[in-house]
């Protein structure tokens, strides 16, 4: 919106002007991210837009990088089989900031986090912190979570955004609590970087919602269905409590969590999902090499009520939650998101919630 080319970089898909191909990696390897980089220039593209992972500062993936922006969102337990500890994990986050953000660069915080306002301590760079709470130099006021608040963006999210230099207000199509941190994040940037206030403004609305993140899926069914990439407890329980906001019925959880990973995060989910669910319906996710009983047997140590059925084959689960929605229900599938495979022994096979549950709904509706 602000006339300028931008490539991108993350978890879904890597944009580089030329050709926009399946991510491998959120961030890639340093001579891929190289050539990525690369790829951008000879396309003219102004500015490189990259998800960094905490797992490519460990291992040294941005070698080479000087960043004129870096954004922290949010800190919560993730990654933990990779990292260890919370603090081995805070630290890389923090490597993104201490290691490779130009001395002359900004550094966009969020203020309402604890680890937000601890990395400000850290940084002798320039600082931009936002958030909804006091305090911040960019807030969010006066939201609205239930319409956008103009024609474009009939429902979404509007609030008045505060910052150092005028107040304005924003409309996107994005719902959610979460959303108004995103769209903060977002601004905090474009702040940064001297785009003007009309150019975030149109940017907002124009804005879809992203693959696989709080993505909804509509064949006319009178219930909500959600899909979500939620995969720790923190992403779980946000996701079931602005479901909880938006429906008057029950909240129907479909979860399980991926094989060779952070262990510790499955009890958690798994009473993050129990408790805040009204059914719950615990499945595989990525077993990997792992076995799936194994997985769902650490999931269930954590469920704290007597609220859930146990459906080791997703497929079936997802059917089964469409099944026994009623009008005014939400079904949340929770975990995979925009991923379209699903590995089990070691081997990938085409795999999509989206469209497992759009065929489900179908079915349904076609059933009467």
């Amino acid at each position: 919106a602000g006339g300028e080319h931008a490539g991108l970089l993350g978890t879904i898909s890597y944009m580089t002007g030329g050709r926009t191909v399946h991510a491998s990696h959120t961030t890639p390897e340093s001579s891929d991210l190289q050539r990525y980089l690369g790829e951008m220039v000879e396309h003219d593209m102004k500015y490189g837009v990259l998800e960094v992972s905490s797992h490519a500062v460990a291992l040294g993936r941005l070698k080479g990088c000087s960043f004129s922006v870096a954004a922290f969102t949010n800190f919560t337990q993730d990654h933990l089989d990779f990292h260890g500890t919370m603090d081995d994990y805070y630290n890389a986050k923090c490597g993104l900031f201490l290691d490779y953000l130009d001395r002359q660069g900004t550094a966009v915080l969020n203020r309402d986090d604890p680890k937000g306002r601890e990395l400000e301590e850290k940084l002798d760079c320039h600082v931009v912190t936002y958030g909804i709470d006091e305090g911040a130099m960019i807030r969010a006021v006066n939201i609205d979570e239930g319409k956008g608040g103009d024609s474009v963006c009939p429902a979404g999210l509007s609030f008045d955004v505060r910052t150092p230099r005028s107040t304005y207000r924003v409309a996107s199509r994005l719902i959610g609590r979460f959303n108004v941190y995103n769209i903060l994040t977002s601004i905090g940037i474009a702040y940064s970087l001297g785009i003007g206030e009309d150019a975030i403004q149109e940017g907002l609305r124009d804005a879809g919602p992203v693959e696989g993140r709080f993505e909804s899926v509509d064949e006319g069914q009178d219930f909500l269905c959600i899909v979500d990439y939620a995969h720790t407890d923190d992403a779980l329980r946000k996701l079931i409590e602005e479901t909880r906001d938006m429906t008057g019925g029950r909240i129907i959880t479909v979860f399980g969590c991926g094989g060779d990973r952070d262990r510790t995060k499955r009890p958690l989910m798994g009473a993050a999902a129990s408790l805040l669910s009204d059914v719950v319906i615990v499945t595989s996710d990525n077993p990997r090499s792992e076995d799936p009983s194994a997985i769902i047997s650490d999931i269930l140590k954590g469920m704290e009520a007597d609220n859930y059925t146990v459906q080791p084959d997703r497929e079936e689960a997802i059917i089964e939650a469409v099944s026994m929605a009623k009008a005014g229900d939400a079904v949340l599938i929770a975990g995979k998101g925009h991923e379209d495979y699903q590995e089990i022994r070691g081997v990938r096979r085409y795999f999509s919630d989206r469209e497992i549950v759009r065929e489900a709904i179908r079915k349904r509706r076609a059933q009467g």
